[in-house]
């Protein structure tokens, strides 16, 4: 009799339980998943026409080809890959419009590892500033490439460090980053421009340069960075990763100035290939035991400015003078030392960082992780850094996971490239003026 007392409420509780399972449990396992697995949400219902992100853009368009930056504030340029043909286009907020000013054309050869590579350069010269672009394929020329297929060409003004007259021309042989803004260029010269009497020159001697197992020669003795190059004005540095394994390239280098005999290394052993000209030295970073360390190196002396722990490729996000560590959510001016705390925002699968030139806004994308892109959620999180405040977006296809090249023009606009279509094909070029998200 006691026996059925007691099973009688017993029963009575595990009813009650099982209703509010059934009525409160899936929100709550739901709410528990979007937490933890934000980027791996599926959206099967998602179309680029019902994207509440499109509606923020500033400009969008899909060309024929996607545009990229240049080193001129605004200026974006076209390569043609079937025919080398290379187009300028100027950002104002009402389009991206033809460039209006004139485009200058020269033929050039250069040697690579005892290679011929024929090349015409198309380029602009603006606010003291030039932005050239050229493209060599085999097919293009109709000759084949006995050890460089393909080859990608930038030309730039020449830093006053690197000689007195002339142009830098660079050399980027990775086709697969064809369509990357950001590019590691291996081969440099100095050319000369509009009918100058320059001849073309190596950057630097090959003397006791060795080859690698494809008979090219090693492609780690002079590395360049865009970064790299803004910062070097007059003292002539460049990196290089040919004292190490070749599979070290680019992950351990030294820093190295130019010489017609030996380069001498200024710097040796530094962490990866970020490194910049200060006016308090040449700036850059070392692995330690537990991380990594910021130094400044000046007067022939180097001194420790700031300890990082964790991994730097692992656990941080990197660019251009910043970095942000994914568990602390701090973000450090590695220039400046100014360091600004991320709040109430989950960057756990992130994978780009970009801020703006003015270090007002934050830009983290993360791609998601399900292997249909047109219908996996990416997430943009734009951080205002001036107020705290910031906007997100979740949903597929918000930008391009291969080749985003996330970017700025005008003041706080960001440039990014995203999938034009809704099965994650194509590329459309999208602008944002995140200040108009403040509101």
């Amino acid at each position: 009799m006691k026996a059925r007392k007691l099973l009688l409420p017993l029963l009575l509780i595990l009813a009650v339980m099982s209703v509010c399972l059934a009525v409160f449990g899936p929100r709550f396992l739901k709410q528990r998943t979007d937490g933890k697995h934000h980027n791996n949400d599926i959206d099967s219902n998602f179309s680029l026409k019902n994207s509440r992100y499109t509606p923020a853009l500033t400009l969008t368009d899909m060309p024929e080809f996607p545009p990229l930056l240049t080193d001129i504030p605004n200026i974006f340029y076209t390569v043609n890959p079937k025919n080398g043909d290379v187009s300028f286009f100027e950002y104002s907020p009402t389009g991206l419009n033809p460039y209006g000013g004139e485009v200058f054309s020269v033929e050039k050869t250069v040697t690579c590892s005892h290679q011929d590579i024929p090349v015409t350069l198309s380029y602009i010269e603006k606010d003291g500033k030039v932005a050239g672009y050229g493209l060599y394929t085999s097919d293009l020329t109709g000759t084949p490439g006995r050890i460089y297929p393909y080859a990608l060409f930038k030309l730039t003004a020449l830093p006053p460090g690197y000689g007195k007259q002339g142009a830098l021309l660079l050399i980027d042989f990775d086709k697969k980053d064809f369509w990357q803004n950001d590019r590691l260029y291996t081969e440099a010269f100095i050319i000369g421009l509009k009918g100058s009497s320059l001849k073309t020159q190596r950057f630097t001697t090959n003397n006791s340069r060795t080859v690698d197992e494809t008979g090219a020669f090693r492609s780690d003795w002079t590395l360049f960075t865009d970064y790299f190059l803004k910062s070097t004005g007059s003292t002539g540095y460049f990196l290089s990763s040919r004292d190490y394994n070749l599979d070290q390239k680019g992950l351990v280098a030294d820093i190295l100035s130019p010489s017609d005999l030996k380069p001498p290394r200024v710097v040796t052993g530094i962490l990866g290939l970020w490194a910049g000209v200060t006016p308090k030295g040449l700036t850059y970073l070392r692995p330690s035991s537990t991380g990594f360390d910021l130094y400044v190196f000046a007067d022939k002396k180097e001194r420790l400015v700031k300890s990082f722990d964790g991994d730097y490729r692992a656990d941080y996000l990197a660019q251009g003078d910043y970095v942000l560590n994914k568990k602390t959510l701090m973000l450090t001016n590695l220039i400046t030392g100014e360091e600004k705390l991320l709040k109430d925002i989950n960057i756990s699968g992130a994978a780009f960082l970009s801020v703006s030139p003015d270090g007002s806004r934050a830009v983290i994308a993360s791609p998601g992780g399900g292997e249909n892109p047109g219908k996996t959620k990416q997430s943009l999180i734009f951080y205002n850094l001036e107020d705290e405040s910031f906007k997100s977006f979740a949903e597929p296809l918000l930008f391009s996971v291969s080749n985003p090249n996330f970017g700025w023009a005008q003041g706080k606009t960001l440039f990014h490239l995203r999938p034009a279509r809704d099965d994650g094909t194509g590329l459309a070029y999208c602008f944002i003026d995140l200040s108009a998200l403040d509101s």
